[in-house]
Parts: C-alpha cells; sequence; structure tokens
C-alpha cells in the first residue's frame, strides 16, 4: 500500500492502525508513505562511517525525524526541500517512544 501523508497526518491513531496491519513480511508488505515538501532543518550523517544520514524535516507546524540507511552518498548538501517515500514506525530510546521516518528514498521537492 502506498498514500500521500502530510505530517500532520501521523498521530498515535495512524500508529495503532498500523499496528494492526503487522506482522510485515513477504506476503504483507509495510506501508509506504510519500510525504511532500518537506523543509530540511537539520542534516546529519551518522553511522561508523557516516553512511547514514538524519535528518529534522517540518511541515507547516510539525516535525519528526527522518532517517536514511545507506544513503549518505546520495544525499545532496544543497538540498533545503524533500519529497520522502518512507515508512513509520516508532524508536524506543532512553525510556522515550518515537516517531520516526524511515527513508526508502527521496528527491528534491518540486515547486
Amino acid at each position: 500500500m502506498d498514500a500521500r501523508l502530510n505530517l500532520s497526518d501521523i498521530t498515535p491513531e495512524l500508529l495503532h492502525w498500523l499496528r494492526q496491519l503487522e506482522p510485515f513480511g513477504v506476503g504483507n508488505p509495510q506501508p509506504r508513505f510519500l510525504i511532500e515538501g518537506l523543509q530540511i532543518i537539520e542534516t546529519r550523517y551518522v553511522g561508523q562511517s557516516g553512511q547514514h544520514v538524519r535528518l529534522r524535516v517540518r511541515q507547516s507546524t510539525h516535525q519528526r525525524t527522518a532517517l536514511a540507511f545507506n544513503q549518505a552518498e546520495r544525499w545532496a548538501e544543497a538540498v533545503s526541500q524533500v519529497d520522502l517515500v518512507c515508512t513509520i514506525s516508532t524508536d524506543f530510546w532512553n525510556g522515550a517512544e518515537t516517531i520516526t521516518l524511515k527513508v526508502l528514498d527521496f528527491r528534491p521537492a518540486r515547486d
């Protein structure tokens, strides 16, 4: 399943609905979402050799973290807005649950 979302659509209710679709696998792929026109507010290279990109993105008043695993070589520093194809998941860090976008693909946003 592929669908378009805005960052404002990513709510606890959406996460609850996605969890009801689990487990994901060969016969039940994880839903992918297109989120367009995201402003990049922070870019960090992470991983032992800087092979991953951690982004902080904004759309209107909403912000999220997006992780692009093994995509650092594709990243262009001059990009200020992107469209992302991603999955939505939760991460647990220091006892807190956070919603994270796992980037599958990206492109500079179209004006």
